[in-house]
C-alpha cells in the first residue's frame, strides 16, 4: 500500500502475524489505524517502518487484548497527537513512537514492564509521561531530544537505564527518583547510579 494516497483508515485484525516493510509508508491521507494483532511480532524497522511518514495520521485504537506494538510501528507519524495503550500490553519497544512530534501527552499502564530503545526520541511535543511502577528498564536514547518534557520521575521499579535516555531534553527542570530505588538516586537533578555513583 505504499504511497496510496487516497487511503484514509486501516484496521489491521487479529489474524495478522507479520507486516511487511513499509507496508502503509507515505499514505499521506491515512488518518486513522485500529490496531487489533494480537501476535504481529514484525512490522517493518527504524529505516522502513510501517506506517513512516503518514503525516496525517491521528487516531491509533490499540484493541484491549493487544500484548505488543511491534518495533518502529508509528516512526515519524507527526500528526498523531496522544494514544492510549491498553492494560494488556507489556512491552512498548524500540522506535515505536519515534519522531512523532505532535505527540504531547502519552499514559503507560501500569502492565508496561520495559520502555525500548528511542521509543519516543524526537518527541519534541511531549510536555508529559507517567512512568509506572511496573516498568524496570528504560531503553538508550528512549526520551532523547523530548524538548518540551519538563520533569521526570524514575519510579523504584527501575533498573536498568540505557545510556542517554533522556540526552538533550532542554525544558527538563526536574528529575526524581522515587526513594526506595535500589539502583538509582536522584541529586541536584542528577540521576546517579547508586554503587557505582555513576552520574
Amino acid at each position: 500500500f505504499f504511497h496510496c494516497t487516497g487511503l484514509t483508515s486501516v484496521t489491521i485484525p487479529d489474524s495478522v502475524t507479520s507486516i511487511g516493510e513499509a507496508a502503509f509508508s507515505g499514505c499521506k491521507e491515512l488518518t486513522t489505524v485500529n490496531w487489533n494483532a494480537t501476535a504481529c511480532t514484525s512490522a517493518g524497522s527504524s529505516d522502513r517502518p510501517i506506517f513512516g511518514d503518514c503525516s496525517k495520521l491521528a487516531t491509533v485504537n490499540i484493541g484491549n487484548n493487544v500484548t505488543t506494538i511491534p518495533a518502529a510501528t508509528f516512526f515519524d507519524c507527526s500528526g498523531l497527537t496522544n494514544i492510549t495503550i491498553p492494560n494488556s500490553v507489556t512491552t512498548i519497544p524500540a522506535y515505536a513512537f519515534n519522531g512523532c512530534t505532535g505527540l504531547m501527552s502519552i499514559t503507560i499502564p501500569d502492565s508496561v514492564t520495559s520502555i525500548g530503545d528511542y521509543a519516543f526520541r524526537f518527541c519534541s511535543g511531549l510536555t508529559s509521561i507517567t512512568i509506572p511502577d511496573s516498568v524496570t528498564s528504560i531503553g538508550e536514547g528512549a526520551f532523547l531530544v523530548c524538548t518540551s518534557l519538563t520533569s521526570v520521575t524514575i519510579p523504584d521499579s527501575v533498573t536498568s537505564m540505557g545510556v542517554g535516555a533522556f540526552n538533550g531534553c532542554s525544558g527538563l527542570t526536574s528529575i526524581i527518583v522515587v526513594e526506595g530505588n535500589s539502583k538509582y538516586h536522584s541529586a541536584g537533578n542528577c540521576i546517579i547510579e547508586t554503587e557505582t555513583k555513576t552520574l
